[in-house]
């Protein structure tokens, strides 16, 4: 997450000539929607979100949507956004965000099929993670 922020920062300066407080608010906004979404991929360590779903667990898309809301109000209302020091997003860094968002989720689901196609061949015994040892 933080190397998709980072990214997003470099680009914002030096390809499209943000002033700093624009690129700020659009890696700041990367960062928490990144931050927001990886909770949808991390319900399962292995399973696939296409699998394990994205409303089965309500007070995650409540806390989703509640922390995205207070996320836009931070960005978009005069007084906010002063107080945060961010600045208003246009259409193409929503762009920007949404890339971000899908690069992160298609890392995590290919971190996820080889913990599975590990646990697949090391025998169903021992735990499919990464960070667990083999002992």
């Amino acid at each position: 997450m933080a190397g998709l922020a980072l990214g997003v920062l470099l680009v914002a300066i030096s390809y499209e000539n943000y002033d700093i407080r624009h690129a700020r608010s659009v890696t700041f906004t990367v960062l928490t929607m990144t931050q927001l979404w990886h909770s949808f991929l991390s319900r399962s360590q292995t399973q696939s979100i296409f699998v394990t779903g994205l409303i089965g667990n309500r007070w995650l898309v409540g806390a989703f949507f509640l922390s995205t809301t207070l996320l836009m109000l931070s960005i978009y209302v005069p007084g906010f956004n002063d107080l945060i020091e961010l600045y208003p997003l246009n259409g193409y860094d929503w762009i920007e965000v949404i890339v971000s968002m899908i690069v992160h989720t298609a890392v995590m689901e290919l971190i996820k099929a080889c913990l599975r196609l590990r646990a697949r061949l090391l025998g169903k015994k021992k735990k499919p993670s990464i960070f667990y040892e083999d002992v």
